[in-house]
């Protein structure tokens, strides 16, 4: 809990500084050393600072950094102070973009799936009606068959009753005439 406590007092303290700060006298050594001290802190406590600056704010903490306490520390505050956030904004940026864009192409394509979907419903829908159409259709074609066939065989037996009654008269006939020929022969001889 005091270490929590020691960095935001430290943070605190590197607003207070940046905020009075005016001028640097390079030559006092023991106010240089404090400088220095004070600007050598963790990442996040750079980050916390810059985030509770303005950008002239930004700019006097910069200068202050450079002039007290040298470039490593120049770049690691410069890092970690703008060029990270910097670069997490863009890299959010993107994501969201990336997820945006994500987000609409998935719905398109769900969108033209169920227009697919749709459609092949549409489809079946129609195959069925078909198919039970040509049921139909070949059912009254088998029924017309059958009523065919069948008016071709009444057809066909009543022919042969006419052709059997026919030949019955005909055979009647032939004897008949068979007899008047006999009769004729007879009656000449008489």
């Amino acid at each position: 809990m005091a270490m929590m406590a020691e960095k935001k007092d430290k943070v605190q303290e590197i607003l207070e500084t940046v905020k009075t700060t005016q001028a640097i006298n390079t030559h006092d050594v023991k106010e240089m050393v404090r400088l220095q001290d004070l600007f050598n802190v963790s990442a996040l406590q750079v980050q916390q600072v810059m985030g509770q600056l303005d950008r002239e704010g930004k700019r006097r903490l910069l200068w202050i950094v450079t002039t007290a306490a040298g470039y490593d520390t120049f770049e690691f505050w410069l890092q970690h102070g703008v060029y990270t956030p910097w670069g997490e904004e863009i890299y959010k940026s993107l994501e969201r973009d990336f997820c945006d864009a994500y987000d609409e192409r998935f719905q398109e394509v769900a969108d033209e799936h169920m227009k697919v979907l749709n459609r092949q419903r549409e489809l079946d829908k129609q195959e069925a009606e078909l198919h039970s159409r040509e049921a139909d259709l070949r059912y009254r074609e088998g029924l017309a068959t059958l009523r065919a066939e069948k008016q071709a065989g009444e057809k066909v037996r009543a022919l042969r009753q006419q052709v059997e009654r026919l030949q019955k008269e005909l055979e009647t006939e032939r004897a008949l005439n068979r007899k008047a020929k006999r009769l004729a022969r007879l009656v000449e001889k008489l």
